[in-house]
């Protein structure tokens, strides 16, 4: 009995992090629509407006956008331990598959 609660624990606690996970995935494409799309092409469109009026909304966004990067994945994913252990595995690959 108590496997299956291990399992059901483990189920749930992975169910709230893939939905985290799809929060910043969310986040990051609306940043991104709204930046190229209505910011960008307004100011193209708008030329009376001061120059580079955009890039302050982008920068701000884009920070609240990396802080939400970090608290979603964490900064050891970056160049952590496991992005060390993952590259090597993917250069010792790509050099056997050289080789072969």
């Amino acid at each position: 009995m108590e496997a299956k609660n291990t399992k059901d624990e483990s189920y749930i606690e992975a169910k709230k992090k893939v939905k985290i996970i799809r929060g910043f995935y969310i986040h990051l494409g609306i940043f991104l629509l709204v930046n190229t799309i209505v910011l960008l092409v307004l100011s193209m469109i708008e030329s009376n407006v001061d120059m580079f009026w955009e890039y302050y909304p982008i920068a701000g966004w884009g920070i609240a956008i990396a802080l939400h990067y970090f608290l979603v994945f964490g900064f050891d994913y970056v160049f952590g331990k496991n992005w060390e252990e993952r590259k090597i595995s993917e250069l010792i690959d790509k050099d056997s598959n050289k080789k072969k």
